[in-house]
């Protein structure tokens, strides 16, 4: 993406209210879901805990651990995350979370809403420590998923949104692909193992299965496996700096 630049004027002020704008596109779809709130909160009291929502608290559990560990090797300068991937990530992550609490899928859904946290976080950490740099190309994935967000609430289909995620997803992945092919040392492969089995192991605990609320997790724990595999192979190929 060549070299860091600062964010000009103009979006560093679009970046600083996008949350609050997402948010209250969110709290519009929520009103109406609060009965699977509700539900949602009733599955984790210890008394109603299967073997399926156990492997799922043992997954979430493993999710903010991984965060915290993450969070520490960027406050240490030995990794150096593309801040512009894990915002759109922030953003993906936060539609198909409110769309899978709509679609009733759930105590399931715990996992995308900490996963979503963790990104806005790394983001939020990734640009303090100027750790940024983008182009036409990143900020092209980000309006997409600005446009997802919007297509939901346009058509009330959220398989379209889900099906343009996935695209997102992907897509917004390259450029982290592009930097690890040059410098394979600057990112945690082990988190990408790790989050990819925390995705398969959520998926019994789901309340419904249909492509609505399947596809993301199945995607993004399917292209996590990718990533990390492609960080260690090119490690083979690329040797730590002293």
């Amino acid at each position: 993406a060549g070299r860091a630049r600062p964010i000009k004027s103009g979006s560093g002020q679009f970046l600083r209210y996008f949350p609050a704008v997402f948010i209250g596109v969110a709290r519009l779809r929520l009103q109406k879901s609060s009965e699977n709130a509700s539900n949602l909160a009733q599955c984790v009291s210890p008394k109603s805990m299967n073997i399926a929502q156990i492997l799922l608290l043992l997954s979430v559990i493993s999710n903010i651990t991984a965060y915290f560990i993450y969070f520490g090797l960027i406050l240490k300068n030995k990794i150096r995350p593309h801040a512009v991937t894990y915002l759109v990530w922030f953003i993906v992550l936060g539609l198909n979370f409110t769309i899978q609490l709509f679609s009733g899928v759930g105590v399931g859904s715990v996992l995308l809403f900490t996963n979503l946290i963790g990104c806005f976080l790394i983001f939020i950490i990734s640009w303090r420590k100027k750790n940024i740099s983008y182009d036409k190309v990143d900020w092209l994935y980000f309006f997409l998923a600005i446009f997802a967000v919007l297509l939901w609430v346009a058509t009330k289909t959220p398989i379209y949104s889900v099906v343009l995620s996935c695209l997102i997803d992907a897509l917004a992945l390259a450029p982290s692909f592009r930097k690890s092919f040059k410098k394979p040392h600057e990112d945690s492969a082990l988190t990408f193992f790790v989050s990819s089995f925390e995705y398969m192991f959520s998926l019994p605990s789901y309340k419904i299965f249909s492509a609505t609320v399947l596809l993301y997790p199945v995607f993004v724990l399917s292209i996590d496996l990718i990533y990390a595999i492609f960080i260690l192979l090119r490690r083979l190929v690329i040797k730590r700096p002293f």
